[in-house]
């Protein structure tokens, strides 16, 4: 496989695996070739079971989110591990990190609630090869579907991170879920933001006083980070960042956590929350990702 196509279909595997809605059409098959995707669209099929061509990239190994590996090319490894065997392993390639089960779950919402209590988050969920399956789904709070009703049953050989992140969310309170989805959104923000900023980076509502405040179910992937004395809103499933006025600031980092008063609306000169959130998705779309170059500060 060529180097650049290599490097392409690594990302492309990267988006699905993250549950991105970018690429939505890719799918990853435990066995056999299967139909043939949309137009644009890839799969990524197990050695022996179909020719690579430009919709098809082929691996090797096992796809199991306990342990498992795949080799992509001649020397690009993925590595399939769960949330709570994070602390004891190296990250020396491409780490996917599952929940999948209670352990699992009683792991992450001990590293949420320390995260959010603290500042402090996990080693290996701020390392720049690192990410969580389906950890977009888990920052928007549900899994796509279609708008005419619920998606097709894919094939049972089909990896499906959307009904995956769903069972085990589950699991979880509404309090919870919506703790969970506020880590993973600050993890995929600073690792991606480590490194581009000089000065420290705090996330709005990890440690301090703020982290009290109750939890808004729902949407998490707007984040709020302040560095030195500016504020900027990363969005953590499309990458978007923008540097705001601190009272913009203020607005976006209580609408994710409660109700936002009547003087802070004041302070950003908006009447309503949803006129600044659309002001600031509407400047995330126009951005650069967190993962290009530094930042603008205009």
């Amino acid at each position: 496989m060529a180097d650049d196509r290599l490097l392409h279909a690594i990302n492309r595997l990267r988006h699905l695996l993250e549950g991105s809605p970018e690429h939505a059409s890719d799918v990853i098959r435990r066995e056999g070739a299967g139909a043939p995707p949309v137009p644009g669209a890839l799969r990524f099929v197990p050695e022996g079971s179909a020719p690579a061509d430009e919709a098809t990239v082929v691996y090797r190994g096992d796809l199991a989110a306990a342990g498992g590996e795949i080799t992509l090319g001649d020397d690009v490894f993925v590595q399939f591990e769960t949330y709570a065997a994070g602390g004891y392993i190296g990250v020396g390639c491409p780490t996917v990190f599952s929940v999948t089960d209670d352990v699992d779950r009683a792991m992450l919402v001990r590293d949420a609630a320390h995260a959010e209590r603290t500042g402090e988050f996990p080693a290996h969920v701020l390392h720049p090869l690192a990410t969580i399956l389906g950890q977009d789904d888990w920052i928007r709070g549900s899994t796509a579907s279609v708008d005419d009703g619920a998606p097709p049953t894919p094939p049972s050989d089909v990896v499906d991170v959307g009904a995956s992140v769903a069972r085990q969310r589950e699991a979880f309170s509404r309090d919870e879920a919506a703790l969970v989805g506020g880590y993973i959104a600050a993890a995929t923000v600073l690792r991606a933001a480590t490194g581009r900023f000089t000065e420290p980076i705090r996330v709005r509502g990890f440690g301090g006083a703020a982290s009290a405040a109750r939890r808004r179910p729902g949407d998490r992937s707007l984040v709020v980070l302040d560095v030195g004395e500016r504020s900027y809103v990363a969005d953590a499933v499309t990458g978007g960042l923008c540097a705001v006025p601190a009272a913009i600031a203020d607005v976006v980092g209580t609408s994710v956590r409660g109700d936002v008063d009547d003087a802070l609306l004041s302070r950003a000169g908006a009447s309503d929350v949803d006129t600044v959130l659309a002001a600031v998705r509407a400047a995330l779309g126009g951005t650069a990702r967190v993962s290009a170059e530094e930042p603008s500060h205009d």
